[in-house]
Protein backbone atom coordinates (compact mmCIF):
# COMPACT_ATOMS: atom_id res chain seq x y z
CA UNK A 1 0.00 0.00 0.00
CA UNK A 2 1.38 3.50 -1.04
CA UNK A 3 1.78 6.08 1.70
CA UNK A 4 0.90 9.40 1.36
CA UNK A 5 2.89 12.62 1.38
CA UNK A 6 0.47 13.47 4.26
CA UNK A 7 1.08 10.26 6.22
CA UNK A 8 5.16 10.68 6.28
CA UNK A 9 4.62 14.03 7.44
CA UNK A 10 2.40 13.48 9.99
CA UNK A 11 5.13 10.37 11.27
CA UNK A 12 8.16 13.00 10.65
CA UNK A 13 5.92 15.28 12.74
CA UNK A 14 5.08 12.77 15.35
CA UNK A 15 9.16 11.32 15.64
CA UNK A 16 10.49 15.34 15.66
CA UNK A 17 7.59 16.39 18.50
CA UNK A 18 9.16 13.06 20.62
CA UNK A 19 12.70 13.93 20.20
CA UNK A 20 12.09 17.47 21.56
CA UNK A 21 9.69 16.29 24.68
CA UNK A 22 12.38 13.44 25.29
CA UNK A 23 15.54 16.25 25.08
CA UNK A 24 13.47 18.83 27.49
CA UNK A 25 13.02 15.42 30.22
CA UNK A 26 16.53 14.26 29.83
CA UNK A 27 17.36 18.35 30.15
CA UNK A 28 14.83 18.75 33.10
CA UNK A 29 16.34 15.56 35.26
CA UNK A 30 20.06 16.91 34.07
CA UNK A 31 19.02 20.17 35.61
CA UNK A 32 17.41 19.46 38.77
CA UNK A 33 19.53 16.43 40.12
CA UNK A 34 22.03 18.31 42.03
CA UNK A 35 18.83 19.47 44.56
CA UNK A 36 17.19 15.78 44.06
CA UNK A 37 20.54 14.30 45.25
CA UNK A 38 20.92 16.82 48.20
CA UNK A 39 17.07 16.41 49.32
CA UNK A 40 15.44 13.31 48.16
CA UNK A 41 19.25 10.93 48.06
CA UNK A 42 20.32 11.87 50.89
CA UNK A 43 16.80 12.27 53.07
CA UNK A 44 16.09 8.91 55.39
CA UNK A 45 13.75 6.31 53.25
CA UNK A 46 9.94 6.85 53.50
CA UNK A 47 6.99 5.52 51.24
CA UNK A 48 7.14 8.93 49.99
CA UNK A 49 10.36 8.93 48.78
CA UNK A 50 10.17 5.17 47.61
CA UNK A 51 6.74 6.56 45.36
CA UNK A 52 8.77 9.89 44.31
CA UNK A 53 11.95 8.03 43.67
CA UNK A 54 9.36 5.19 41.28
CA UNK A 55 7.58 7.94 39.71
CA UNK A 56 10.12 10.03 38.60
CA UNK A 57 12.61 7.06 37.28
CA UNK A 58 9.80 4.87 35.86
CA UNK A 59 8.44 7.56 34.21
CA UNK A 60 11.95 8.63 32.41
CA UNK A 61 12.47 4.61 31.59
CA UNK A 62 9.38 4.54 30.33
CA UNK A 63 9.13 7.44 28.39
CA UNK A 64 12.67 6.46 26.93
CA UNK A 65 11.19 2.94 25.75
CA UNK A 66 8.77 5.49 24.16
CA UNK A 67 10.40 6.80 22.66
CA UNK A 68 13.16 4.51 21.15
CA UNK A 69 9.95 2.94 19.52
CA UNK A 70 8.83 6.50 17.91
CA UNK A 71 12.70 6.76 16.62
CA UNK A 72 12.04 2.93 14.68
CA UNK A 73 14.66 1.11 16.80
CA UNK A 74 12.53 -0.98 18.04
CA UNK A 75 9.59 -2.36 16.20
CA UNK A 76 11.79 -4.53 13.89
CA UNK A 77 8.30 -5.04 11.52
CA UNK A 78 6.75 -6.96 14.06
CA UNK A 79 2.97 -6.40 14.34
CA UNK A 80 2.94 -8.72 17.76
CA UNK A 81 5.85 -6.41 19.29
CA UNK A 82 3.54 -3.07 18.34
CA UNK A 83 0.41 -4.70 19.82
CA UNK A 84 2.11 -5.40 23.15
CA UNK A 85 3.87 -2.12 22.57
CA UNK A 86 0.53 -0.18 22.48
CA UNK A 87 -0.71 -1.81 25.26
CA UNK A 88 2.48 -1.27 27.36
CA UNK A 89 2.37 2.81 26.50
CA UNK A 90 -1.46 3.02 27.16
CA UNK A 91 -1.02 1.07 30.45
CA UNK A 92 1.91 3.06 31.35
CA UNK A 93 0.44 6.74 30.69
CA UNK A 94 -2.12 5.45 33.12
CA UNK A 95 0.07 4.43 35.73
CA UNK A 96 2.15 7.58 35.27
CA UNK A 97 -0.38 9.97 35.73
CA UNK A 98 -2.13 8.21 38.71
CA UNK A 99 1.39 7.97 40.35
CA UNK A 100 1.57 11.86 39.89
CA UNK A 101 -2.51 12.30 41.11
CA UNK A 102 -1.31 10.28 44.27
CA UNK A 103 1.70 12.05 45.31
CA UNK A 104 -0.15 14.95 45.01
CA UNK A 105 -2.75 13.85 47.49
CA UNK A 106 0.32 12.81 49.36
CA UNK A 107 1.26 16.41 49.68
CA UNK A 108 -1.97 17.86 50.18
CA UNK A 109 -2.37 15.45 53.09
CA UNK A 110 0.71 16.45 54.77
CA UNK A 111 0.00 19.98 54.04
CA UNK A 112 -3.56 20.18 55.49
CA UNK A 113 -3.29 18.02 58.09
CA UNK A 114 -2.80 14.34 58.91
CA UNK A 115 -6.44 13.97 60.86
CA UNK A 116 -8.42 10.82 60.28
CA UNK A 117 -11.06 13.16 58.52
CA UNK A 118 -9.11 14.49 55.87
CA UNK A 119 -7.33 11.08 54.98
CA UNK A 120 -11.22 9.36 55.08
CA UNK A 121 -12.00 12.43 52.66
CA UNK A 122 -8.78 12.12 50.44
CA UNK A 123 -8.94 8.05 50.00
CA UNK A 124 -12.51 7.95 49.67
CA UNK A 125 -12.51 10.56 47.14
CA UNK A 126 -9.63 8.87 45.35
CA UNK A 127 -11.32 5.66 45.32
CA UNK A 128 -15.12 7.42 43.57
CA UNK A 129 -12.35 8.85 41.18
CA UNK A 130 -10.85 5.19 40.07
CA UNK A 131 -14.58 3.45 39.96
CA UNK A 132 -15.97 6.53 37.44
CA UNK A 133 -12.80 5.91 35.40
CA UNK A 134 -13.05 2.38 35.37
CA UNK A 135 -16.65 2.29 34.96
CA UNK A 136 -16.48 4.61 32.16
CA UNK A 137 -13.52 2.79 30.43
CA UNK A 138 -15.40 -0.29 31.00
CA UNK A 139 -18.79 0.90 29.40
CA UNK A 140 -17.08 2.63 26.15
CA UNK A 141 -15.13 -0.33 25.66
CA UNK A 142 -18.33 -2.51 25.51
CA UNK A 143 -20.60 0.07 23.68
CA UNK A 144 -17.93 0.71 20.98
CA UNK A 145 -17.66 4.54 21.63
CA UNK A 146 -13.62 3.34 23.17
CA UNK A 147 -10.64 1.92 21.64
CA UNK A 148 -8.79 2.25 24.97
CA UNK A 149 -5.96 -0.82 24.55
CA UNK A 150 -5.22 -0.91 28.05
CA UNK A 151 -9.16 -1.10 29.24
CA UNK A 152 -9.42 -4.09 25.98
CA UNK A 153 -5.80 -5.94 28.01
CA UNK A 154 -8.03 -5.85 31.68
CA UNK A 155 -11.56 -6.53 30.73
CA UNK A 156 -11.72 -8.22 27.18
CA UNK A 157 -13.07 -11.42 27.41
CA UNK A 158 -11.05 -12.56 24.70
CA UNK A 159 -7.08 -12.40 24.32
CA UNK A 160 -7.19 -11.66 20.64
CA UNK A 161 -5.33 -8.06 20.00
CA UNK A 162 -5.14 -8.31 16.08
CA UNK A 163 -8.57 -8.21 16.11
CA UNK A 164 -8.51 -4.95 17.76
CA UNK A 165 -6.10 -3.29 16.30
CA UNK A 166 -3.65 -3.43 13.34
CA UNK A 167 0.11 -1.73 12.06
CA UNK A 168 -0.55 -2.00 8.61
CA UNK A 169 2.04 0.75 7.96
CA UNK A 170 4.93 -0.84 9.94
CA UNK A 171 6.74 -2.47 7.49
CA UNK A 172 6.82 0.99 5.08
CA UNK A 173 7.14 3.26 8.31
CA UNK A 174 9.23 1.18 11.03
CA UNK A 175 7.38 2.55 13.99
CA UNK A 176 3.93 1.61 15.30
CA UNK A 177 1.48 3.91 13.34
CA UNK A 178 -2.04 1.95 14.07
CA UNK A 179 -5.07 3.51 11.77
CA UNK A 180 -7.80 5.27 13.68
CA UNK A 181 -11.04 4.26 14.18
CA UNK A 182 -13.35 5.20 11.29
CA UNK A 183 -16.58 7.15 11.85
Amino acid sequence: MPLSLQFMEDVWVRRSFSAAGHTLLVYDYLLTFSEEFVYIWKSPWTAIKIMFLLSRYGNLIGQTVIRLEEAGLLAHDSQKFCQGFAIFSTCFMLVSIESIHILVLLRAWAIWGTRRRVTNIFAWSYVVYIVVLMASSVWGLYTGNSRSLCTVFLFSRKNDFASVVHFQFLRVAQVCVATGPSR
